[in-house]
Order: C-alpha cells, then sequence, then structure tokens
C-alpha cells in the first residue's frame, strides 16, 4: 500500500513538473493579465498602496492553476478557460484591497465579482427616546412592548410607518439569510428577517411618467436606452424627451426618480432631468447645472494604449456609443481645464426623491450623487449597489483562453461629490436611504414625504415594478 502511495504521489508530482514547463498557453495569458492590470486598471495603484502583490497573486494564480489541472486530469496542452477563471478568481479578485464591484472576470458559463451587500428587515419597530430605543411593534411573541433595544444601532434603519418615523431592526448580509440575532434588554433573541424592497417585475429599456397635480414620477431602467441600436436609442431618447417636457413646462411640488433595478450605463443621458428641474423659464440656470456636473467628472483618468484599443473594441460592439458619448481633440483639454460652478442658487425648491433598490448600479448611483445639487433630496429604498468607486468600464481577453476582464479606468475615489456624500459608504456597500423600505411601506412613505395622497391611486402596484 505504502509503495502504490508513493507511486501515485511520484506520477502527480512528475504531471505538475510537466505542466510547469509545458504550458506556454498558461504563461500568455498571465503575462498579458499581468500587462492588463498594471495598464489599464485603474484600481491598481490603490491595491499597491494598501500592500496588495498583484505579482505574487498573478503567480499564486499560476500555481493554483496547475494544481487543479493535475486534479482534474486536463491535458497539458489544453488551457481550461472556467478553471483559470476561477483562479483569478480566488487569488485576485476575492482579495483585493480595495473593493471594486465592476471588476470581473468572465468565461461563457460564468461571471466572478464582488457581491453587493443586500438589506434584510425584521418586523419589530422602535421609538428613539433620548439616546435610547424601545420597541413599539413587534411580530416575534418573545419580544414585548417598550422593551428596550441593547444592540449595534448601525442596525438600526429609519423608516416611516403610519405617517411617523420610526426604526426597524435589520441587517446587512452578501448571502441569503431568513434569521438574525437581536439583542433587548441584554438578552440575545432570533428573529425572522425578509428581503428590502427591490423591482420583481423588470424590463429593459423601461421609460414611464406617472403624474398628478402636485407630483411627477419618472421611472427609468438603465442610462442607455438600449444603446447597442440606433433606431431603439432614438425611440427612447425621443420618450425620454417628452418626459423632460414635463419638467420644462409644470412646477411639481415633488419630483420622484425611480432607479430601482437600473444597472447604469452612461450617466449623461440622464442628467437633462437635472437640468430641466432646475430650468423654470431660465435658460441660463439649465447651463449652469451643465456646468457644474461637469466639473464633477474630474476623476483619475488611466490613460494607456490598451485602453485606446479597448474603446476602439466597445464603439465597434455598441453602435450607438457616440450618440451619447462624444470623444474628440477637445476632450482631454476639458478635462484638465475644468470651471468650477459650484455658487450658483438653484432655482427647484421642491421635493427630489430618489429611489433605489440593491440593483441600482453604476451611473444611477453617480445620478444620485449628481442630484445633491438640490436643497430638498430624499433618498428611499434600499442600499445600491455600491458601484461608482470606479468607472470607465472596458473588456479586455486573455489571448489563449478568451477569458474575460471586466475593468475601470476612472477612479471617483478621490471626487469630493462622492466621497463626501453622508450617504455614500463605498462599493459593495451603496448608497444608504433617508428611508428605509420593504414592499409594503415603499408607497406609504412617498405619500407621507410628498403629502401627495392621490399617489396611492396613481402609484399602484409601485412594488412590484417601475410604472
Amino acid at each position: 500500500m505504502k509503495f502504490k502511495k508513493l507511486i501515485c504521489t511520484l506520477s502527480c508530482l512528475l504531471m505538475t513538473l510537466a505542466f510547469s514547463f509545458g504550458n506556454e498557453k498558461l504563461d500568455n495569458d498571465l503575462s498579458y493579465l499581468k500587462r492588463v492590470l498594471s495598464e489599464a486598471y485603474v484600481g491598481y495603484e490603490y491595491n499597491v498602496e494598501q500592500g496588495f502583490d498583484f505579482d505574487e497573486a498573478i503567480e499564486n494564480v499560476r500555481n493554483l492553476y496547475l494544481k487543479k489541472a493535475v486534479e482534474n486530469q486536463i491535458d497539458e496542452n489544453e488551457l481550461s478557460d472556467d478553471l483559470l477563471a476561477e483562479c483569478i478568481n480566488s487569488e485576485i479578485v476575492t482579495k483585493l484591497k480595495v473593493p471594486d464591484k465592476h471588476f470581473q472576470i468572465a468565461t461563457k458559463k460564468i461571471v466572478y465579482g464582488f457581491n453587493p451587500q443586500i438589506w434584510y428587515s425584521s418586523k419589530i419597530f422602535f421609538k428613539k427616546n433620548g439616546d435610547d430605543y424601545y420597541v413599539v411593534s413587534s411580530r416575534n411573541f418573545r419580544i414585548r412592548r417598550k422593551s428596550k433595544y441593547t444592540g449595534n444601532v448601525e442596525n438600526l434603519f429609519k423608516v416611516i410607518k403610519s405617517n411617523k418615523e420610526y426604526y426597524v431592526f435589520g441587517v446587512f448580509s452578501k448571502k441569503t439569510i431568513e434569521k438574525a440575532e437581536i439583542s433587548i434588554n441584554n438578552k440575545t433573541y432570533t428573529t425572522k428577517v425578509r428581503i428590502g424592497n427591490y423591482v420583481k417585475d423588470y424590463y429593459p429599456g423601461h421609460l414611464g411618467m406617472k403624474k398628478t397635480k402636485k407630483t411627477l414620477y419618472l421611472s427609468i431602467s438603465d442610462c442607455l436606452f438600449n444603446g447597442t441600436d440606433r433606431t431603439d436609442y432614438a425611440i427612447l431618447a425621443k420618450k425620454f424627451q417628452n418626459h423632460i417636457h414635463e419638467l420644462r413646462t409644470h412646477s411639481f411640488e415633488n419630483v420622484i426618480i425611480d432607479l430601482r433595478h437600473n444597472p447604469g450605463g452612461a450617466v449623461k443621458n440622464i442628467t437633462p432631468i437635472l437640468s430641466a428641474l432646475n430650468f423654470e423659464g431660465d435658460y441660463k440656470n439649465s447651463d449652469k447645472v451643465g456646468k457644474k456636473l461637469s466639473t464633477f467628472d474630474g476623476g483619475k483618468f488611466k490613460y494607456s494604449n490598451l485602453i485606446d484599443e479597448a474603446i476602439k473594441g466597445f464603439k465597434h460592439d455598441n453602435p450607438a456609443y457616440d450618440k451619447f458619448i462624444v470623444e474628440d481633440s477637445t476632450t482631454e483639454y476639458r478635462r484638465n481645464n475644468r470651471v468650477t460652478e459650484y455658487d450658483f442658487e438653484p432655482a427647484y425648491k421642491g421635493k427630489l426623491i430618489l429611489i433605489c433598490d440593491f440593483n441600482s448600479a453604476s451611473a444611477s448611483e453617480n445620478f444620485i450623487a449628481y442630484s445633491y445639487i438640490f436643497e430638498n433630496v430624499y433618498l428611499i429604498g434600499t442600499n445600491s449597489s455600491g458601484t461608482i468607486d470606479f468607472g470607465g468600464l472596458y473588456d479586455y481577453y486573455l489571448p489563449e483562453s478568451g477569458v474575460g476582464l471586466h475593468l475601470a479606468s476612472v477612479s471617483f475615489k478621490e471626487s469630493d461629490y462622492l466621497q463626501k456624500n453622508p450617504h455614500w459608504h463605498g462599493d459593495t456597500k451603496g448608497f444608504y436611504p433617508d428611508y428605509w423600505c420593504t414592499d409594503n411601506s415603499l408607497l406609504p412613505t412617498l405619500v407621507a414625504i410628498t403629502k401627495d395622497k392621490k399617489l396611492k391611486k396613481s402609484l399602484r402596484g409601485l412594488h412590484k415594478q417601475l410604472l
């Protein structure tokens, strides 16, 4: 038996050595991986500053792949894209010091990346008294009214219930959960939790509008307007302009922008909402909003030949690209010579209410950050995706295996408009709302903020879908 084990061990060792010296395809891919990360990924320097060693990580990818290839009896002359992607995820993606939800590794079968934190809510509500919180209602019969909350206050989230402000116990998780522990009167109880409000029925390319005399509701399912097709883009862009016309020609006390399940795209496609909102018959007001927003785009840009090549590929694969992003000889000049327009007084004094969920990502989160140029902004729903510390996304492919890399070329980690917003908590965490909502509390929260009871009818079904 010992002799057989020795033979088996030697056999595996010889196979590993054969892999180590003979897999040129693997070495080609890892060499290109190293180049792409160092030359095209804007998060590279941030991770190096935090002590992440990319050279060591790539060597670990190589060793792990060789080991698993032997275990899975993969031919030494072949290169498994799925296995290589798994190893890159294991040794690089999951170990990055600076989370970046845009960072993805993909094959035809699977996509690896960071998971967002998702909010789970209980049915235990509290009222604040001084610095303490006391139970006002509970579905858990063991937890009685007037009991004192003795847990971490970061697990209490402000909500509107019965037209009044309360706090509800909840937790964050990156995996599905059904129960959580809560501390009441210094005793630990287990309570049921459920996922927060999110869109159940999602339709890409959706633009919707509802209105009452006091309130305009706009819903936007993405910031691309089906940008891969010029015809679809033109139709949706025209529909969007018709909706914007409502802002230019009517004065609303409340404007609701529903960004749930909006995965992003090009934020400049939807920023005309903010200019139109501030219009009120004054063209200069509208222009000032545009100038102010353009100064916000002063992120940290990564430049390289690889990025230039990726941009050309993106334009080729997305024919409508030039419809909403114009790269010309003045682009770099504008980026480096920005005029700050922070001092103008916004004309719109009504309430701007933004709805988001944990699928609201990237450009839609950028829109949320832009919206705070106004004074009366309310963010409701759940936390957003947390996918905007980095931006400017392009795809790269390893030459032998075809494994795809989805990488950011722009960083907003040093942008005040985002990082100094108290609602923003970073990648994978997102924006935290002023009022957190579950399915049955979303519409009542809107009615309470707007004081517009007619929304009960006009926004019926809102908890399930974009209207």
